[in-house]
């Protein structure tokens, strides 16, 4: 068994460490400005993963970053790997040896696997017995020669989706590989990769500066590219485009409060895009501000890569924050043009706007009769109609606006009809909004659209209106039962209908807006909507299934404990708010003294009664003979009342608080009671009285599931 050193900056014995600097840069042709953030995270932690799978100490590591490189400093790395001890475990010593006391073929054979004779082999005492040890202690390899294979397999681990060949060479990697910089101190470790020798020149500047440079000491990497016009530390640089662009749009009329709109996908991938970072003011024609301000800085972000800029109020500015990879001597120029640029992608939003609100958006929705959501499912014209069954339900049950829900589900898809949408299709919803109340629709109605589509992702906010969150919870509820019913559950990596995350949605719909509203009836009403030759009433097991293992994921998120999971699910709590209050009720009281006393006088409970048949359905106080017996009866019954009105107030956290009187005369019960007793009448009266008491227990959660005598992740 070889022993790994973790990362450290101490010293240990047998292995000194210096003031060392490894160095390795791999310099390649653009990579995917969308890729680099990901790409140098996981390049500094396989280099990281892989000097502590090779036992080499070191100080810190830093990584830098552009699209043209990945490169990694390590600091006060050491000069030698660490010594490794390896030790294995042979056959026990009666095995080992005949009557004679000469060795038999399990040992001779164990002692040459290992490369030795039988008589260096080791024999230590353990509690099984004496057993036959192999041990040896192994020098550690200089790091300079462990340094390209560990480099080779770091980047074969590094996360790229699809590789590529250039060249006649058989290696692969995101992008041709240009230049190779491999160094320990002043020295250049000899290696090859891709055909790339290992030497001491990086890429310069493309435009600023040397084309190339020549790095003379591995710890001047930083400073010699800053010479360059390059700074290639990647959070430095990330840091200075995000100073930059706060300290010009301070520049614009204070009176507007300016300021960015700092996007961290856009940040990143200008962050890529740069190795100088100049921020450039521009402007936009005022008059684009009457368009949906989404579209505006969606355009801006996506197709551009510019920072747009709002007022106090969150409003759009007739502004943006472009980022230059040079210094130019005519910023004017750049700023003009990048303005040319941006003028035409506006012109076309705002002829998109304009023709799009020539039809309403009811009139649009026979148009859904052409657009296919699934063959078997039908059109989406077809799943807005299951919406708005479903939908219209919802509100009778939580006594909504029916009549807005009707109106909201209706329209919920039409946008996709829209020009708008086809060429900004992650603005749905959105975009149905503005033109809902261009149409006059009511304020509800209008909101409901854009939020039916929340939560997208976990964290995302949530509907703020009913009936929003009414056509959220059944444009959920028909994505989830449609996409069963035609066999698209999702299996490993797989999910087509992003059924996971519309089950997550449902939950947090569901328990956020502590909707008295039962899964089961809702699936059970809703799986009417679809076509019968679908049979999707088949997989509602199926589909409860699938959302009770979300909700055991949702509630581990939350940092409750599988066990106590398990106990509430177990007793099926119609509400998933119900559910949660539970649980939180649970892990509050784990740590309450009478805790772990009663868990496991429920679980004996449990066990009992699993054995048995209880014949009698009430407690009959004139049969207790037993003070044990009576006293524990006694708080039984005292408990009742109590714990009845707690948990019709949901007031589990109280209920548990009454449980727990129960406690010692549950203890004293079991220490001094038979409950199998030979006599029937009295040992079905004992019995009658445990089932009482599960029964109490069970009304928040079946606790004899729950092991508090250890932590349970």
């Amino acid at each position: 068994m070889s022993q790994s050193m973790g990362q450290s900056t101490g010293q240990s014995a047998g292995q000194s460490m210096n003031e060392s600097t490894l160095l390795i840069e791999l310099g390649v042709a653009e990579l995917p400005t969308a890729a680099v953030e990901q790409l140098s995270q996981a390049f500094l932690t396989q280099i990281k993963h892989c000097l502590d799978e090779k036992g080499i100490r070191y100080g810190s590591a830093k990584r830098f970053a552009t699209a043209r490189r990945l490169a990694v400093q390590v600091h006060n790395i050491a000069a030698t790997q660490a010594e490794q001890h390896i030790e294995k475990r042979g056959p026990a010593l009666k095995a080992a040896k005949d009557a004679d006391g000469n060795w038999t073929k399990a040992a001779s054979g164990f002692a040459a696997s290992c490369g030795v004779a039988a008589d260096d082999l080791h024999i230590d005492s353990t509690p099984k017995g004496d057993w036959l040890f192999f041990r040896q202690t192994v020098a550690g390899k200089p790091t300079v020669a462990l340094i390209p294979d560990l480099f080779q397999a770091a980047l074969a681990d590094l996360p790229i989706a699809k590789r590529m060949r250039w060249g006649s060479r058989d290696e692969s990697f995101v992008r041709p590989v240009l230049t190779l910089v491999m160094m320990l101190d002043d020295t250049v470790i000899d290696a090859e990769l891709f055909g790339v020798k290992s030497g001491n020149t990086t890429l310069g500047h493309r435009f600023h500066g040397d084309k190339t440079r020549t790095i003379l000491h591995a710890n001047a990497y930083e400073k010699n590219l800053a010479d360059s016009f390059v700074i290639a530390d990647i959070d430095k640089r990330r840091e200075t485009i995000v100073q930059q662009v706060n300290a010009l749009v301070a520049t614009i009329d204070a009176a507007h409060g300016a300021s960015p709109v700092i996007d961290a996908g856009t940040l990143d991938e200008v962050n890529a895009l740069v190795e100088h970072p100049v921020a450039i003011l521009g402007e936009f024609d005022a008059r684009y501000l009457r368009i949906p301000q989404e579209v505006l800085i969606k355009t801006m972000q996506d197709n551009q890569k510019y920072f747009a800029v709002v007022d106090s109020e969150n409003k759009i500015l007739p502004y943006f924050v472009t980022i230059a990879n040079i210094a130019s001597e005519h910023p004017d120029i750049v700023r003009v043009g990048n303005q040319r640029v941006i003028e035409p992608r506006f012109a076309d939003a705002e002829f998109f706007w304009e023709n799009d609100q020539k039809t309403p958006l009811i009139a649009r929705r026979d148009a859904l009769k052409h657009v296919v959501y699934q063959a078997k499912l039908g059109s989406v014209f077809d799943r807005s109609e299951r919406m708005t069954t479903i939908a219209q339900w919802l509100a009778e049950q939580l006594d909504y606006n029916r009549d807005y829900a009707r109106r909201a589900a209706q329209l919920a898809k039409c946008d996709l009809t829209t020009e708008m949408v086809f060429e900004f299709g992650e603005l749905q919803g959105v975009i149905g909004q503005y033109y809902a109340k261009n149409d006059g629709e009511p304020h509800e109605v209008t909101t409901a659209i854009r939020e039916h589509y929340l939560p997208k992702f976990a964290g995302d906010a949530l509907p703020k209106t009913q009936t929003g969150l009414v056509i959220a919870l059944a444009d959920k509820i028909e994505n989830l039962i449609g996409g069963f019913a035609v066999g698209a559950k999702p299996t490993g990596t797989k999910d087509a209908y992003g059924l996971r995350r519309a089950t997550i949605g449902i939950i947090r719909l569901l328990d956020n807006a502590a909707l008295d509203l039962a899964l089961a009836d809702l699936l059970a009403f809703a799986a009417q909507a679809f076509d019968p030759a679908l049979s999707a009433e088949k997989q509602l097991n199926d589909i409860q299934s699938y959302i009770d293992e979300r909700l055991k994921g949702y509630y581990h998120d939350q940092g409750i404990r599988y066990d106590v999971i398990e106990a509430v699910l177990a007793v099926k709590p119609a509400y998933t708010h119900d559910a949660t209050a539970r649980c939180q009720a649970l892990m509050a009281f784990l740590p309450h003294e009478a805790a772990d006393n009663l868990f496991a006088a429920n679980k004996r409970i449990s066990n009992i009664l699993k054995k048995t048949t209880v014949t009698q359905s009430a407690v009959d106080t004139q049969k207790l003979t037993e003070t044990a017996e009576k006293t524990l009866a006694a708080a039984t019954s005292h408990v009742k009342s109590q714990l009845n009105a707690a948990i019709a107030q949901q007031d589990y956290a109280s209920a548990l608080n009454i449980l727990s009187v129960l406690r010692q005369p549950l203890d004293d019960f079991f220490d001094q009671v038979m409950v199998m007793s030979d006599d029937d009448s009295e040992r079905n009266n004992r019995l009658a009285l445990l089932a009482d008491i599960r029964a109490l227990f069970l009304q928040i959660a079946d606790v004899s599931t729950i092991d508090n005598s250890v932590g349970n992740g």
